[in-house]
């Protein structure tokens, strides 16, 4: 009987239905194409038993001249460098003060009311206490060490957990105690809408009290857990997230009787440890909202490395820098304050990074000299391989430039030439020119935005970057990129969290790939990714927030999952010790345009096997169908398995499945979901016929 090879073409194709891509692939996960043939992509394994603390959105490696390696890992509440399997908490100080009998405590229970005037904290900001006594039968170590703040009564209070509960109703006591506290954490979401028209109806939330929710909040509960309500009223509106919502009563750690989606705002789920804050108040509509404090905001950075050392921005806040000199263990300090610097240092930036050529430090979305004030189009450089001078004086090439095309920069990247920086409504390409001017700046393209901070890569010195409704390419110009899922991408992310999405670059395999959000979750959960090679795309699901390619300090791809850990990509075959579900489907496969009804007999695979496991198999699915697009016909689809008994055997081309398949269109669908698999799809051959339905 003569048998029908099938090729299918290369590539997922998601962009029209599933018959007019015949003969393609349309649906994958974990899947990659290489030299024009889909392939199970590596597995992953923890780098290590320790985590860190927060959301991490930033990954940056390096190597210090001595050899020593190092990873940035800066996350929604600290800022990390880790050496090996070890994370050093680097996150700068933000203020140190004596406080006197600060501790007020309440018997039974470890939470301690703290008072310090002034303080300017948030929920979840860290403070370390150092000198206290012991207050309440609560020891002095206990409240000797760093602690996160629990809920914010007032600018003058607050509340932290402690180890051990109160004996008794004590206080205010403590002696005299030194508090330290770290820079102000940020939020795990995104908070769209700061300035003119921001909030709810044009406004923004004015609170007082704040706290954060504990486990998850369904978009129709009417009770919301909190770590604490302490500090909010009996009775009144809440902000969560970006949504208000009344309550009439309280306990500890609830808000009851609530009422969701108020004031114009969308009643939604919300994930554990969303900010809180008491919202009676707010200014209305139309009016100039007030920006948003850090632990409101999503919490993303800016890093790059001058030489062995690191310079580090919250993105819209404070500019830090880490001397490699000083150790691990040493916090980074602001870049105003490091020895040397001038008084026209930046204290605060869009992003910060390091130019190629001159090394300049750069920060963009600057203060200007002499002013505290954000100028978010404003761009300043320091002097040449001087991160202390920023002075604009003759004999020196420290300097600035002021953006003309749009209302803020986005974010930027670079290249061995240039660097690529994004505004609101467009494009700039900054290129060293050596000359009294230092830089020049070209207006490459109008109209042209980016979707997030982080959604650029640099692969091969070509820029590959994503908007809210397409992908490109920049390589001297900008390009669209044709992209066969780009509706299907596109129409299934959440554009409220868009600043989560983030792009990443697998050089080993020739890909680059978007990290997002879909539709319905509020955390990264699908990636695209493109051969830039094969010129491919396909599509699939992953939880990973940042992500950070070969380099000086790792041999394989790393990337942060949303469990608190680090993670070695392409390592083994499977989901850190977990079977790792891969699958890749085809659109239909008929014959002579569905004219006849066709009667399938054979299918013999072609598969290579290359795993770890000593039985190698495959699952092959075929979905059949006689009409149209849907899958919901009444015919029975069939399941087959194909197998090998040893390891990186090769393939399986002499392995026949028999079947008895009548249909006028099938579809394949091939899947793995076992320890220890890997494998390479070539096609597929058909004994198949013409055929009439009995």
């Amino acid at each position: 009987m003569t048998l029908e090879n099938i090729q299918f073409k290369q590539g997922v194709v998601k962009d029209g239905t599933r018959y007019t891509n015949k003969g393609g692939w349309y649906d994958s996960d974990k899947v990659r194409f290489r030299y024009g043939f889909p392939e199970k992509i590596g597995g992953w394994e923890k780098r290590g038993n320790s985590t860190f603390d927060g959301v991490c959105r930033s990954l940056n490696q390096w190597a210090a001249i001595d050899g020593s390696q190092y990873i940035g890992v800066g996350t929604n509440l600290k800022f990390y460098i880790s050496v090996g399997e070890a994370y050093y908490d680097i996150t700068p100080v933000r203020t140190t003060g004596n406080i006197t009998n600060p501790f007020t405590t309440t018997n039974g229970s470890t939470l301690v009311t703290v008072t310090d005037a002034g303080h300017n904290a948030q929920a979840n900001d860290f403070v370390t206490f150092s000198g206290s006594s012991a207050v309440g039968g609560i020891a002095a170590v206990d409240f000797n060490k760093e602690q996160q703040i629990v809920t914010v009564i007032d600018n003058d209070n607050y509340t932290i957990n402690v180890a051990n509960a109160a004996t008794s109703n004590a206080g205010p006591g403590g002696g005299t105690v030194t508090a330290t506290y770290q820079i102000n954490t940020g939020s795990t979401d995104y908070t769209a809408g700061v300035g003119f028209g921001a909030g709810y109806w044009g406004g923004t939330q004015i609170g007082v009290a704040t706290t954060v929710s504990t486990g998850t909040t369904s978009n129709s509960a009417t009770t919301i857990n909190a770590s604490s309500t302490t500090g909010f009223t009996a009775n009144g509106t809440i902000l969560i997230g970006q949504e208000i919502v009344t309550y009439t009563g309280k306990t500890a750690t609830s808000f009851t009787g609530c009422t969701r989606g108020q004031s114009g705002t969308t009643a939604t789920s919300h994930s554990a440890s969303t900010a809180i804050q008491q919202s009676d108040t707010f200014i209305g509509w139309g009016n100039a909202a007030t920006s948003l404090t850090d632990g409101q905001q999503l919490r993303l950075w800016g890093k790059d490395n001058f030489g062995e050392d690191l310079v580090f921005n919250v993105q819209n806040g404070g500019v830090y820098y880490w001397d490699k000199s000083t150790n691990v263990t040493s916090r980074a300090i602001p870049l105003s304050t490091i020895p040397g610097a001038d008084s026209q240092a930046p204290t605060i930036a869009t992003q910060v990074l390091v130019s190629e050529l001159g090394k300049h430090v750069v920060c963009l979305g600057a203060n200007s000299a002499g002013s505290t004030t954000q100028d978010p189009m404003l761009i300043r450089w320091s002097d040449t391989e001087d991160p202390s001078t920023w002075e604009v004086l003759n004999g020196n090439s420290a300097g600035d430039y002021r953006l003309s095309s749009g209302s803020k920069i986005i974010g930027a990247i670079k290249t061995r030439q240039e660097i690529i920086i994004w505004t609101d409504t467009s494009l700039y390409a900054m290129s060293y020119t050596g000359t009294n001017f230092v830089f020049s700046f070209s207006l490459i393209a109008e109209g042209t935005s980016i979707i997030s901070p982080n959604a650029a890569v640099n692969a091969n010195n070509v820029i590959y970057f994503a908007d809210n409704e397409n992908f490109y390419v920049y390589d001297g110009s900008v390009r669209t990129l044709p992209c066969t899922v780009r509706n299907y991408v596109f129409d299934d992310i959440n554009i409220s969290q868009r600043y989560k999405i983030f792009a990443g670059r697998n050089e080993n395999f020739n890909e680059v790939s978007w990290y997002y959000p879909s539709a319905n979750s509020t955390e990264v959960d699908r990636y695209v990714t493109f051969n830039y090679v094969d010129n491919t795309w396909v599509v699939g699901t992953l939880n990973r927030t940042a992500w950070d390619d070969v380099g000086t300090s790792v041999t394989n791809p790393i990337a942060a999952g949303t469990n608190y850990f680090l993670y070695n990509q392409e390592t083994g075959d499977d989901d850190d010790g977990s079977p790792m579900v891969a699958y890749i489907e085809s659109s239909d496969v008929d014959i002579g345009s569905g004219n006849q009804l066709m009667f399938i007999r054979r299918i013999l695979p072609d598969v290579y096997f290359y795993g770890t496991n000593a039985t190698q198999s495959l699952d092959l699915t075929v979905k059949v169908r006689d009409f149209g697009s849907s899958l919901n016909q009444p015919t029975t689809d069939q399941t087959f398995t194909f197998q090998t008994n040893a390891s990186n055997t090769g393939d399986t081309g002499s392995q026949e499945l028999y079947s008895r398949i009548r249909s006028r269109q099938a579809i394949f669908k091939f899947e793995t979901n076992t320890l220890g698999q890997q494998w390479r799809l070539g096609g597929i051959r058909l004994d198949m016929i013409a055929d009439g339905r009995r």
